[in-house]
């Protein structure tokens, strides 16, 4: 999943809970901007989120082996 997000609003706990229970079951990440990455940082701690910076790499991945 990757999201053109801007918003840290739009980042509530309800919403942060549907996005890291979808990315869990399909053992994916939800990449959003490095910018507000940093601004939600504390909200999405030790879930499925990343920086959209370092989807290239995961894809890269996904291609040469199968998993993220």
């Amino acid at each position: 999943m990757v999201g053109f997000f801007n918003d840290p609003d739009e980042f509530t706990v309800s919403n942060i809970d549907i996005i890291n229970k979808q990315c869990e079951k399909t053992g994916g990440y939800c990449y959003i901007p490095p910018t507000l990455l940093k601004k939600i940082k504390d909200r999405v701690k030790n879930k499925r989120f990343r920086s959209n910076r370092k989807f290239i790499f995961d894809i890269k991945k996904f291609v040469n082996t199968g998993v993220i």
